[in-house]
């Protein structure tokens, strides 16, 4: 099948190809990417997940503090959040435990730890405990768990308050005391490296002050709760505070997870769009090399052996200087046509050659047609001669017969004119020659005269001469007027010389 192909559509089989290779490369790279942005998209549904489970723990710590029943609105909350991020997450085991534990009358303890389980497992499935960039990852710690725990000791710390001087209570109240402690200044030191690492100081300009100030807060209420001055409404404040931090840290941790998956998402359209046009921009100038370097001197080399074959040589002149194999071609093209001019001036030779000796040939058959006709000429001259030879020696005889008839008697004759008169003549002379004859009329040399009335047969001469009024007759001898002759000659009388 790809014997078949011209070169054209063989350079572009090649170059389709070359674009699936580089596809299949590029679908790696946009694999990678994929799984980045991936890694991110889950990171975001962990977090808006996280802001509405947050969300229902706050309340549930309120309503224990203030001794409240569950509120209908929270499972249909968790519900819906459940519906719009379970599947991906795969919580459905903590979201029903949740659910369990707010059913019937709840116990706010097993309620809240239910929900940190809730978070905690948000926070494996949504990668957001393997984020990889600093910033995120101490704002995710922070927002998955500094605050919640934050808020979980605030209501128990509130919760113990009114028993912490019994002897058996004392030793939980100083443990809670200090893990109260430890997780504000664990929630300072996250969000203090997060500050430091966010690269533009967005983080820092907006939550830094709103910290600040709950910074101060939770330190009051530390130092109210160590001094067992610690109560509920103080509580509720601070724990009024952490959502509305919470709120604001979970909206910039959102904030920043979504412009990453931007950020990777341009990248992979502007890696998409750079390949595309590289690829097209070395396609183009693959093409125009392969057109300039190889396709086209192929098409020419094409063209002039086309040419010679169908016996052009005169315009066909393609040599390229080229050291490579196409100018090899070329120049073995040339010297093909170089051979095939050799061979046509040998043919002209040769049709020259055989004109040259069709031309002899017709000569010579010429000259001895020519040899044969003159041969002939000579064989009927011959002929001819004998002939004469013999009417010589018919003259020689009748010359014998006349000799010594010089004159005639006057002797008048009939003589018939070539133009059919008939006039009478007298004998002037008679001779070996012919006779001589005086007639009233004149007659031009050449004439035909016919005598008549004396011989048997009719006797024919030539008017040889004419002259003052006598013409000369030359008898024509032959088998047939020797006879006749002779009777006119013996009829004439003749005088003695």
């Amino acid at each position: 099948m790809l014997d078949s192909l011209k070169i054209a559509p063989k350079f572009a089989l090649l170059a389709a190809i070359l674009l699936a290779l580089t596809g299949f490369g590029m679908a790696l790279v946009l694999a990678g990417q994929n799984t980045q942005i991936d890694f991110a998209q889950q990171e975001a549904r962990g977090v808006r997940y996280l802001r509405g489970v947050a969300d229902i723990q706050r309340e549930a710590a309120r309503a224990s503090l203030q001794h409240d029943k569950v509120s209908a609105e929270w499972l249909a909350q968790l519900e819906q959040l459940q519906a719009s991020y379970g599947s991906a997450l795969q919580t459905d085991i903590q979201a029903r435990a949740v659910v369990q534990a707010m059913s019937g009358r709840a116990d706010w303890v097993v309620v809240r730890a239910k929900l940190r389980g809730l978070m905690m497992r948000i926070g494996e499935r949504s990668n957001l405990i393997l984020d990889h960039a600093l910033d995120s990852y101490y704002m995710m710690d922070a927002v998955l768990n500094r605050l919640p725990e934050l808020i979980d000791r605030v209501a128990t710390s509130v919760e113990m308050g009114a028993e912490w001087r019994s002897a058996q209570r004392e030793a939980r109240f100083l443990i809670a005391t200090d893990g109260l402690a430890d997780t504000v200044g664990g929630l300072s030191a996250s969000l203090a490296s997060a500050f430091d690492n966010n690269s533009d100081g967005s983080l820092k300009s907006a939550l830094g002050a709103e910290w600040a100030e709950l910074h101060e807060q939770i330190n009051r209420f530390t130092t109210a709760r160590q001094k067992g001055e610690a109560s509920a409404a103080m509580a509720i404040s601070l724990l009024g505070g952490l959502a509305h931090f919470d709120e604001h840290a979970c909206a910039e941790l959102t904030r920043m997870l979504d412009e990453r998956l931007n950020d990777l998402k341009g990248r992979q359209w502007r890696r998409i769009g750079a390949t595309a046009l590289l690829f097209g921009l070395a396609t183009w100038v693959i093409f125009m090399v392969a057109q300039t370097m190889v396709v086209g001197p192929l098409l020419q080399l094409a063209h002039a052996a086309r040419r010679l074959a169908e016996g052009d040589l005169d315009n066909v002149q393609h040599e390229r200087a080229m050291r490579d194999e196409l100018g090899d071609l070329s120049r073995a093209l040339s010297g093909f046509r170089e051979a095939l001019l050799r061979n046509r001036m040998w043919e002209v030779d040769a049709q020259q050659t055989q004109q040259n000796a069709e031309i002899v040939a017709s000569a010579v058959e010429e000259l001895v047609v020519s040899c044969r006709e003159i041969t002939e000429q000579i064989t009927r001259a011959s002929s001819t001669t004998e002939e004469l030879a013999d009417q010589l020696a018919r003259a020689g005889k009748f010359v014998d017969a006349v000799t010594g008839a010089v004159a005639g008697s006057g002797q008048r004759i009939d003589l018939r004119v070539g133009n059919g008169s008939i006039v009478t003549g007298e004998v002037v002379t008679i001779s070996a020659s012919g006779v001589a004859i005086r007639v009233n009329l004149m007659v031009r040399c050449g004439d035909v005269v016919e005598i008549i009335g004396l011989t048997a047969a009719a006797l024919r001469g030539r008017v040889v001469e004419y002259q003052g009024g006598t013409l000369r007759l030359q008898f024509q001898f032959d088998e047939h007027s020797e006879t006749a002759i002779r009777q006119f000659v013996a009829t004439v009388p003749r005088q003695a010389a």
